[in-house]
């Protein structure tokens, strides 16, 4: 991510960390316009702050570790890869109370291969070692592992369900004045919630009775719920969410940043 305005890539951003990738952000005392590497930065998941005469180098360092030694390590776990996986499982729930030993084992793989390639590590043992004696690295791989792909009224098809068939249910043969309580489980950064958020209010309004509702959004992610609780987004979303919700539901920011105005607790 280099100089520039805006946050034209943070979308992208995440979408190369939901893969496995590798992300670079220009740093900002280097340019002359820093709003996008900013924005990136502000996301949680860039890898690398570095001027732009420092990128080639490590460029190379990380495509030898990723794309060379490291590919094969993990492609059939052999007993001692077995053995390697299980203690990155214990020190990550140790750490954090989560378990991970029941995740999807292709993202593990690519996770745990990104990390190494970051800290140029080439043996799965050592990077067990690596992970024994730096805390702040397990908290790392815990944020690779839980790096969401999300956007407003994602799956187009399934919120015109949820908007046609499921929300008008919720609302059927409920006095006016009654509380409407719905739960978003594995909301990430927010968009979800506010996705629903959205089509309830629209659908209180269509009926026009008044109901007092209440929409529980939770994560095991603590940064992605920062994100969710202040409710402020990049202006790329406009890409997601039609001009007229946008003017209804959202507040455009001096940088440019676009923030919910829904009431939240």
């Amino acid at each position: 991510m280099l100089a520039g305005t805006g946050s034209d890539g943070t979308l992208g951003v995440r979408a190369i960390k939901a893969e496995g990738g590798m992300v670079m952000a220009q740093e900002p005392g280097s340019t002359t316009f820093d709003g996008m590497p900013r924005s990136a930065i502000a996301t949680g998941l860039v890898d690398w702050q570095l001027p732009p005469a420092e990128m080639p180098a490590q460029i190379i360092s990380y495509a030898t570790h990723a794309f060379g030694r490291l590919a094969p390590l993990l492609s059939e776990p052999a007993p001692k890869t077995r053995d390697a996986l299980k203690k990155i499982f214990v020190l990550v729930r140790a750490q954090t109370g989560h378990d991970f030993s029941q995740y999807k084992m292709s993202s593990i793989h690519r996770r745990i291969l990104r990390r190494m390639s970051l800290h140029q590590i080439e043996a799965l043992d050592g990077y067990v070692q690596y992970l024994q004696k730096t805390p702040q690295e397990i908290e790392a791989l815990f944020a690779d592992l839980l790096i969401g792909v999300t956007s407003f009224f994602r799956d187009p098809e399934a919120f015109k369900v949820l908007a046609g068939r499921i929300i008008p249910q919720l609302f059927a043969n409920k006095p006016e004045g009654e509380v409407v309580r719905v739960w978003a489980p594995g909301c990430s950064t927010g968009e979800e919630a506010y996705s629903i958020a959205i089509l309830l209010l629209e659908q209180m309004e269509a009926i026009e009775h008044r109901y007092a509702i209440q929409l529980f959004a939770t994560d095991i992610d603590a940064r992605a719920m920062a994100t969710a609780r202040a409710g402020r987004y990049p202006a790329s979303i406009a890409s997601d969410v039609s001009p007229e919700r946008l003017a209804r539901f959202f507040t455009r920011e001096p940088d440019g940043c676009l923030r919910d105005q829904q009431e939240r607790a």
